[in-house]
């Protein structure tokens, strides 16, 4: 079911959507979004459904400083790389320092077979081959929008193969769900791109410094989204199942070859979690002792505003981010920045001593303060010097300048007249 305030936004888009889904209708095809498991990857599942809990048993070590760690931490992620050995380049990187590939030749012919394989020849052609190859969290994410009703799907207008590819990833991705939770596949994607980094550096396409400058930060957002080694495992190998179901044959040897390199991932995730084991005696560290507890986690945010393509930066209240009170209040002012969206938020109850406190205030992507009250993505979009506030009837309302108010009532008043608008 779509909410309320996605239908109002996309009134139009969605009354052509329909409109094209019956006559589709009319001739047997739905904009179902979910089939089939694949058959082939049911055992697979149940697998990693019993093997998970034991993950879920272990008590593992927490709060260890990232600053002190970090290094370490960022190898260790790389523990589970499906990666298979450059030449030059030994196996057992993800315990190692960093390492150069000595020998020209075989430099020369990496480089090579990456400038072949991807295009990448250079630190951008990384960073987006990186993006394009390991981006598994994007499709979980997209799923829990289209779940959520902020993101529309027309699978009915696609051909019959590629709505039946469509339909079993959906379906594999909430299988997935409801083992990874909303912790997602951000650990397979993060564990790829750090391995490339450390094969790039090992070629010399990055330099050390821009090595750990970019690891740096993958490795700090790992450490935020998850909470221990055991939620990063199974996240890493519920990404790794979703990556290879979207690049397998069809033919029974490769889905074979898949069952048997998954089970070998279980046994290297037991060896690194045995007692005395690589992930048991490195804690799981905390990037920002000093962080907020924010009222909803990072994992747990979806895409509200997926079509947003403005500036996403904005100031909110811990009144909204911590405890967790709706939006009473919005300015938008001037940007100060060229990602600054200009919105400032609060709950409206604060005293002017809390709003002058910078410790009070934080700054946040405004798809994450529509997780917390949906009821604003409908104002995002008005210009420089909206106040809205929350009326005591409890909905929000624009309450200057005077003239975008008798504009809009004009045109809501035209709209429902005319049929334009849902209002």
């Amino acid at each position: 079911m779509k909410s309320p305030v996605f239908k109002k936004r996309y009134a139009k888009e969605i009354a052509a959507k329909a409109k094209a889904e019956k006559a589709r209708a009319a001739k047997g095809i739905t904009n179902e979004i979910f089939g089939a498991v694949p058959s082939w990857i049911r055992p697979l599942l149940d697998d990693l459904k019993a093997f998970s809990p034991k993950f879920e048993e272990i008590k593992w070590r927490t709060n260890y400083a990232f600053e002190e760690d970090r290094r370490d931490f960022i190898f260790k992620l790389t523990a589970l790389s499906s990666a298979f050995p450059d030449t030059g380049v030994r196996p057992d990187m993800e315990e190692d320092e960093l390492q150069k590939v000595t020998d020209q030749s075989d430099k020369d012919l990496l480089r090579e077979l990456w400038e072949l394989s991807s295009g990448t020849t250079d630190e951008a052609s990384l960073l987006a081959t990186m993006k394009f190859e390991y981006s598994s969290h994007v499709m979980f994410d997209i799923f829990r929008a289209t779940k959520a009703g902020s993101l529309l799907f027309d699978v009915s207008g696609m051909n019959e193969d590629a709505r039946r590819q469509f339909r079993e990833r959906m379906a594999v991705v909430e299988e997935l769900r409801q083992i990874c939770g909303n912790g997602g596949f951000l650990a397979w994607d993060v564990g790829e791109r750090i391995v490339m980094c450390r094969r790039a550096y090992a070629i010399g396409l990055l330099s050390r410094k821009r090595f750990w400058q970019i690891c740096d930060s993958m490795a700090a957002r790992v450490a935020a989204y998850y909470d221990n080694w055991g939620d990063y495992a199974i996240s890493y190998v519920c990404g790794d199942i979703f990556y290879i179901l979207g690049r397998l044959s069809k033919d029974r040897v490769s889905q074979r070859s898949v069952s048997t390199y998954i089970r070998g991932k279980f046994a290297r995730m037991r060896e690194l979690s045995v007692p005395g084991g690589v992930w048991r005696s490195f804690g799981w560290p905390r990037y920002d002792r000093e962080a907020k507890k924010l009222a909803i986690a990072m994992k747990d945010i979806i895409p509200m505003v997926p079509d947003w393509e403005e500036p996403k930066s904005c100031l909110a209240s811990d009144r909204i981010t911590v405890d967790g009170a709706k939006v009473g209040y919005m300015r938008y002012e001037r940007p100060t920045s060229g990602g600054d969206s200009g919105w400032v938020l609060a709950a409206g109850d604060e005293s002017d001593e809390y709003m002058r406190d910078p410790k009070n205030m934080g700054t946040y992507d405004i798809n994450a303060i529509c997780n917390y009250d949906p009821d604003i993505t409908e104002f995002i979009d008005f210009q420089i010097g909206c106040v809205i506030r929350r009326s005591n009837g409890g909905d929000l309302r624009l309450v200057s300048p005077k003239w975008v108010m008798v504009v809009l009532t004009v045109a809501r008043g035209i709209g429902k007249a005319l049929g334009w608008l849902m209002v």
